[in-house]
C-alpha cells in the first residue's frame, strides 16, 4: 500500500500521485472531455461541486494528468452520491463514514495500461482514508464501458452488487467493499461480461461479481 500522506512517486519516476488542487480543475475537465460519453461527462461546475464536497486525486505523468479518481462521502448531497443513496436496497448496509469512488477517468493516449494507474490511485486512497484511523467502508461506481477497472476493483476486494442507469442514466457497475464483511458465498458460476442484462438478474437475485476469468468472463458467487 502507498503511505505517503501528500503525494507518491511511483515507477517509473515520471509518474506522481497526488490529491489534486483547485488549479487542477481545468486539466480534470480536460481529461472526463477524452474520456466520458458527451452525456456522461461530469460538467466543470460539477467538478467544482466535487472539490467541495469529497477529495479527487489524480496521477501526474511529466506534468500531464493520466488518470483521476473521486472520493465523496456517502452522504454528499450531490451526484452520484444521491443516485446512490436511491439504490440502498442493492447494496449491504452503509455506516454514515462510508466513501463513494467515482469518476475514475484515463488519459489518451495512456502513459501506462488503466489497471496500473486505476490501481495506484486505489492505493493513495485507501492511505488518504486509514489516516483518519480504521478504513472507511467503501463503494464504488464504474460505467460499464469502463471494464479496464474491473479487475482492479475485484483484487481490492470489492463485490459487484448491482447494475443500474445512474449518472445521467448511463449504465454502471455498483461494488461495495466492506473490510468486516463475512463470506457466506457457497455456489459459483461464470457469465459472459458482455450480457449485463442477464447479470444485472443474477445480482438481484443474490449472486455478487467477485472476479474475472478472462477480459470476457465474471465469476458470480453466492
Amino acid at each position: 500500500m502507498i503511505t505517503s500522506t501528500s503525494q507518491t512517486r511511483l515507477s517509473p519516476e515520471s509518474f506522481v500521485c497526488r490529491r489534486m488542487l483547485r488549479q487542477d480543475i481545468p486539466q480534470l475537465c480536460a481529461l472526463y472531455a477524452g474520456f466520458f460519453a458527451p452525456s456522461a461527462c461530469p460538467t466543470c461546475r460539477e467538478v467544482t461541486e466535487r472539490f467541495e464536497a469529497g477529495e479527487c486525486y489524480g496521477i501526474f505523468h511529466q506534468d500531464h494528468l493520466a488518470a483521476a479518481i473521486t472520493v465523496l462521502p456517502m452522504a454528499a448531497r450531490i451526484s452520484p452520491a444521491t443516485e446512490l443513496r436511491t439504490l440502498h436496497h442493492c447494496l449491504p448496509a452503509l455506516p454514515g463514514d462510508a466513501k463513494l469512488l467515482c469518476d475514475a477517468a484515463f488519459a489518451s493516449p495512456l502513459p501506462a495500461s488503466a489497471e496500473f494507474l486505476l490501481a495506484a490511485l486505489l492505493s493513495f486512497v485507501e492511505a488518504s482514508c486509514a489516516r483518519g484511523g480504521s478504513l472507511p467502508v467503501l463503494c464504488a461506481v464504474l460505467p460499464v464501458k469502463s471494464c479496464a477497472g474491473l479487475r482492479v476493483l475485484f483484487e481490492g476486494e470489492f463485490l459487484l452488487y448491482a447494475i443500474r442507469p445512474m449518472v445521467r442514466l448511463c449504465p454502471c457497475y455498483l461494488f461495495c467493499r466492506d473490510p468486516n464483511q463475512t463470506d457466506t458465498y457457497t455456489l459459483t458460476r461464470q457469465e459472459a461480461i458482455h450480457d449485463t442484462h442477464f447479470i444485472s438478474r443474477e445480482l438481484e437475485e443474490g449472486w455478487r461479481g467477485y472476479d474475472l476469468v478472462s477480459e470476457e468472463t465474471l465469476l458470480l458467487r453466492r
